[in-house]
């Protein structure tokens, strides 16, 4: 048997819902939609609804449509520290 993993991903704007422009430089979510998407989070209707809101599934990834319709994934890092560090010297870190 031969089907598609999903049938849309792509990668939008999370307040508008709309496709960001294929210029390889504009960052937003990643986000897709298809027939083996999973449901929603078991007996979890709150988590559920944000993560499925417009009908898409937000990965919470963020991506860049290229102009030749590919999406380039920026590697996003999650650390913890005990010490004390502003949200822009870790920015300037990654």
């Amino acid at each position: 048997m031969r089907y598609h993993l999903q049938a849309v991903v792509s990668v939008l704007d999370p307040d508008t819902m709309q496709a960001v422009p294929a210029d390889g430089e504009t960052l937003s979510e990643i986000m897709f939609r298809g027939n083996i998407c999973m449901k929603g989070y078991l007996k979890n209707e709150r988590d559920t609804e944000a993560t499925f809101r417009g009908g898409w599934f937000h990965t919470g990834d963020l991506g860049a449509r290229m102009p030749d319709d590919y999406i380039r994934i920026r590697t996003t890092f999650v650390f913890a520290t005990t010490a004390r560090t502003s949200s822009s010297r870790a920015a300037k870190i990654f």
